[in-house]
């Protein structure tokens, strides 16, 4: 390929990442917030997403996925190094920081919501890796489960089964473990 050509691809690749950062920075937030239970440290992880990709453009190769799929791998990867580097499961947003109570708003029900969130959290922490990662992608990152299967380069069956085998685990510890059993 012509220096000319090199450059061309480039721009166009950049082009890309910009409209995939405006189109999907808040579906990699909630998919990293998922995984991490932190929204800001999401937020700037997410961010940080966006940089390695525009970083490592020369080297992306097109492969016939589409590059939503390369950006969630990366996506990915921080997130095992973030929690490498913690040496510790997901911690849990403080119900303080989760909780704006707003003149007007159902203090109540926030609060009931954000137990059940919790509740929730501590469940998926008898999931696999693979499990937490299909519904992060899934219900965090908004994705199909073809999206999902590329991200993880399996195949849509085997993510449909995983899901389906991970809610029902949920379910299950949901409905027979008492919350505090979780601990």
């Amino acid at each position: 390929m012509t220096s000319e050509g090199k450059i061309e691809e480039l721009s166009r690749k950049r082009v890309s990442i910009t409209a995939l950062f405006e189109t999907h920075f808040g579906r990699i937030t909630r998919y990293i917030a998922v995984r991490v239970g932190d929204i800001v440290m999401a937020e700037d992880m997410a961010s940080e997403v966006f940089v390695r990709a525009l970083r490592s453009l020369e080297n992306y190769k097109d492969t016939g996925a589409p590059m939503e799929a390369w950006v969630f791998r990366i996506a990915s990867n921080l997130i095992v190094d973030y929690h490498r580097s913690r040496k510790r499961q997901p911690a849990l947003v403080s119900l303080e920081e989760q909780l704006n109570i707003e003149d007007g708003s159902d203090p109540e029900g926030m609060i009931d919501r954000q137990l059940e969130l919790e509740k929730l959290h501590q469940a998926m922490q008898y999931l696999t890796d693979a499990q937490r990662e299909v519904l992060a992608l899934r219900f965090g990152g908004e994705m199909t489960s073809e999206e999902v299967a590329r991200v993880m380069g399996k195949g849509p069956g085997a993510v449909r089964q995983m899901q389906s085998d991970a809610i029902k685990k949920l379910r299950q510890i949901l409905t027979k473990t008492q919350p505090q059993q979780l601990k």
